[in-house]
């Protein structure tokens, strides 16, 4: 919620600017809706575990995944691009680190939820 607000709002609109993405002001108002609406719903999985019907969950669980690495991988692309200064990036640092290690705890997540799946 804090990239509705300045100086945060500022920051990641300059980001995508800088990074030559098409669309800046679109896309930094798509991003900031689908990391908030993937939030909710990887949050109802664990809040409301039997609430999902069994039809629906394998394959929202998994676009909520995917659509979070795609998120991810725009902000790799981002914290990479030379133009993006490193003050406007979160924690001031340069290398995606944050990023990385999200990318990796996403892919854990499809790996075992998978594996709980085939238990069930």
């Amino acid at each position: 919620m804090a990239k509705f607000f300045n100086p945060f709002k500022t920051f990641f609109l300059v980001q995508f600017e800088k990074s030559e993405l098409p669309f800046p002001e679109m896309a930094n108002w798509m991003g900031q809706f689908n990391e908030i609406a993937v939030g909710l719903v990887l949050i109802s999985f664990v809040v409301f575990p039997d609430k999902w019907h069994s039809k629906l969950r394998l394959p929202v669980f998994y676009i909520a995944n995917s659509v979070l690495a795609f998120i991810l991988l725009v902000s790799v692309y981002v914290h990479m691009h030379p133009a993006v200064p490193a003050e406007v990036l979160p924690m001031a640092i340069k290398p995606p680190v944050l990023s990385i290690v999200m990318l990796l705890m996403v892919a854990g997540n499809m790996y075992l939820f998978r594996n709980q799946e085939k238990r069930t």
